[in-house]
């Protein structure tokens, strides 16, 4: 027998029934000890001599137990994952599949309107800038756990040693999925902080008050700004507005403890601390150098795939073995804002590497290209544009996605890698058929 949660819970269970609801629940939910009990509840009175009914007979006692893990547990397991603080960074439980494909979607630029000149473009397609990433399950754990029927017997002396039977077994459970999942929730906050974040410097040391101050106000005016269009917070380089709804603030306790006694008590509450103090998640530490982090919840592309059990039976031991399995997808969007504060003096200057396709490349006229500039240090962001082209339809997209036009008439074309800090690099490419 096996158990799988079909929809997660929708909220957390805040505590166990006593030892004869608990016994009840797990009976009704079971149409064999239903049967063998001929329609009789457990009561205080009762509750041992029930009790010994169902341990007596070995197929009764196994439906029971399985009972109890299959499903009661399995919700119960589940639902108090919500105790996990990071949980409101989930998105959904997928009820099919391990991969998740994410179509990010530009902005759609305004063309200037001319009627007497531009009527043809009528004619043409106009398909929406986007990036497609997907997300593939990287988390599969199982939590085993033994019954025997020595367990299962002693449970039933009295409702309180069934309750605290129940609470043991399930709870080692619970606390074991609910402390992986947190650290894997923190292992993504961090890669997002390593990997995609838009650096921020703060100044070289974090300690006194007034540097606090600084930060407070640094976090605040940012948190403006991406409520404002802008391309420049997000990897790919879309354009993006992030109200400030969607904004999340992950520090340390540190940090936060020194923002909460030496800046927001005092006299530095602004509106916008109002806000994000109910956004604000603590992870015990952050990359080097990186003191807090500000970004659009939808950077996290948090899923659960799988919540189910199964088990074996030991026939030497007579105990049963049950296996929880969890499994999930941590990943992150680069197609959404996402800010670092760093103590550094200021932000190193990238430097760039090698283009992917080499200078002097042939491409070929209605073919696509997916062109990429490495960055050897510093932030890897780079964004792309394009000079020289004639054929209004060769463009490149921000992140380096490149199509050349059927009616291209030029012999060679220049794109212009661009990083942080006006780093620029330029690759020159000729058109087969027109040199």
């Amino acid at each position: 027998m096996s158990g799988t949660i079909k929809t997660m819970p929708k909220a957390k269970i805040t505590g166990l029934k006593d030892g004869v609801a608990l016994a009840n629940d797990i009976a009704k939910a079971d149409p064999i000890v239903t049967q063998a009990l001929d329609g009789q509840l457990f009561t205080n009175d009762n509750f041992s001599s029930l009790g010994a009914l169902i341990t007596q007979d070995d197929n009764l006692m196994n439906s029971f137990y399985h009972t109890l893990i299959d499903k009661v547990g399995l919700t119960w397991v589940a639902s108090n994952e919500f105790y996990n603080k990071l949980k409101f960074l989930k998105k959904d439980y997928l009820q099919t599949g391990s991969i998740v494909e994410e179509i990010a979607y530009d902005a759609i630029e305004a063309m200037p309107y001319n009627p007497e000149v531009d009527w043809q473009k009528a004619l043409k397609n106009f398909p929406f800038v986007t990036a497609e990433l997907f997300h593939r399950l990287n988390r599969a754990d199982v939590y085993p756990v033994t019954i025997n029927q020595m367990k299962l017997k002693q449970a039933f002396f009295t409702p309180q040693s069934f309750r605290d039977f129940v609470v043991r077994e399930l709870e080692n459970l619970t606390s074991s999925n609910e402390m992986d999942e947190f650290g894997y929730c923190v292992q993504t906050a961090n890669h997002l902080a390593s990997k995609v974040a838009y650096p921020i410097a703060i100044g070289s040391t974090l300690a006194t008050v007034d540097e606090y101050k600084h930060l407070l106000a640094t976090i605040n005016t940012y948190a403006e700004i991406l409520t404002m269009p802008s391309r420049s917070f997000n990897k790919l380089g879309f354009k993006r507005v992030s109200n400030i709804e969607r904004l999340v603030l992950v520090t340390t306790p540190e940090v936060l403890a020194n923002l909460n006694v030496n800046v927001n008590a005092p006299a530095y509450n602004l509106e916008y601390v109002k806000i994000l103090a109910s956004r604000t998640i603590t992870v015990p530490e952050m990359p080097e150098n990186c003191v807090a982090m500000l970004v659009d919840e939808r950077a996290f592309q948090i899923y659960d795939i799988v919540y189910a059990t199964d088990y074996n039976h030991n026939g030497i031991t007579r105990a049963d073995n049950y296996f929880l399995h969890v499994q999930q997808i941590f990943s992150i969007s680069p197609a959404f804002n996402c800010i670092k504060f760093v103590t550094v003096e200021s932000v190193t200057a990238p430097i760039l590497g090698d283009f992917n396709m080499a200078n002097e490349t042939e491409l070929t006229k209605g073919q696509t290209y997916q062109v990429s500039c490495s960055v050897t240090s510093g932030y890897s962001k780079v964004t792309y544009s394009l000079e020289d082209a004639t054929d209004e339809n060769t463009q490149i997209t921000t992140y380096g996605l490149l199509y050349i036009g059927q009616n291209e008439k030029a012999t060679e074309i220049k794109v212009t890698a661009t990083a942080i800090e006006n780093v620029i690099k330029q690759a020159t490419y000729k058109i087969k058929g027109n040199s």
